[in-house]
């Protein structure tokens, strides 16, 4: 959703490209997944992948191309891309239940949490620079 957004909004082309990367890389990452996991695991990723990056995104994008102006096209687009990143700043939270039963930050993945909250602050830093309150 965010390259879809840097495309449609003026002067976003850095926010397509870099994002357009990282989708490459989850692809490359996901692809490897499924070709090691058991057969249950890859059935299920393969459905949550299929729905969740290719359907959802391809709908989302021609619900707006068909009934959207660009304006509402732009804040459609943002705003998916705005709930999208909450869950995924989210998702180290999910651990804590089990560090606070636990008493220990054994099981709190610091390196993943550590590269959200620096790949927060820098696209922070670009919201503010560039006056994007979608990405901010």
């Amino acid at each position: 959703m965010w390259v879809y957004y840097g495309i449609v909004k003026p002067n976003s082309i850095l926010v397509a490209t870099i994002n357009g990367f990282g989708a490459v890389l989850e692809l490359v990452y996901v692809t490897i997944f499924l070709i090691f996991a058991p057969p249950r695991t890859r059935a299920i990723t393969a459905t949550l992948f299929g729905v969740l990056d290719v359907v959802f995104p391809i709908g989302a994008v021609l619900v707006t191309q068909i009934f959207c102006n660009r304006e509402m096209q732009i804040d459609v687009s943002g705003f998916l891309s705005l709930l999208f990143s909450v869950a995924t700043y989210g998702s180290p939270l999910s651990i804590m239940k089990t560090v606070v039963r636990t008493k220990s930050v054994e099981y709190m993945p610091f390196l993943l949490s550590f590269i959200l909250f620096v790949n927060g602050l820098t696209w922070t830093v670009y919201a503010v620079l560039t006056n994007d309150w979608f990405i901010g």
